[in-house]
């Protein structure tokens, strides 16, 4: 995706590492770990359960990592998959699948934990994924609800230009 950011931009592929270091340094500033379910998951790792992270980002896996590892959350880098190296969503569900796959998992052998109701509920309840809502405080739901405003009138500005 960064490639093409800066192919539409016109500005050199050299500049990819900086551009990407710049994002990381904003996405590590402005994320916050999501304190209960981080102390659930620990809580299952020290029963001998396997934790993996799963996540919808346009990031890979190597910098969804350094994101973890920023937060102090060192413990869940063993088993990462992202959407964005994949090609497939939890949203989609095929995510999901991949992950069972990989793992050598059958559906009914997995828990899912996560905080967006379709995504990480109701897409993996639909697999016979066990699925657990952990739905975010209010004040990050109406930030994220402000935020995905502005996105769609700022998209509807620029298509008016």
């Amino acid at each position: 995706m960064l490639k093409m950011q800066l192919a539409w931009l016109a500005l050199h592929p050299d500049l990819q590492n900086d551009f990407l270091n710049h994002e990381l340094d904003l996405e590590a500033a402005s994320l916050r770990p999501n304190r209960p379910l981080v102390k659930l998951c620990r809580r299952l790792m020290q029963n001998g359960l396997r934790v993996a992270v799963v996540s919808d980002m346009y990031l890979d896996a190597l910098a969804l990592r350094r994101l973890l590892l920023h937060h102090g959350l060192d413990d869940f880098c063993q088993i990462v998959y992202v959407s964005a190296e994949f090609g497939v969503s939890k949203a989609s569900g095929h995510l999901f699948s991949l992950v069972a796959e990989r793992e050598a998992t059958p559906f009914s052998a997995i828990v899912h934990v996560g905080d967006n109701f379709r995504a990480d509920y109701l897409m993996p309840r639909r697999k016979g994924i066990g699925a657990v809502w952990l739905p975010r405080a209010i004040s990050w739901r109406f930030y994220n609800s402000l935020w995905n405003l502005a996105l769609r009138i700022k998209h509807v500005y620029l298509k008016g230009l």
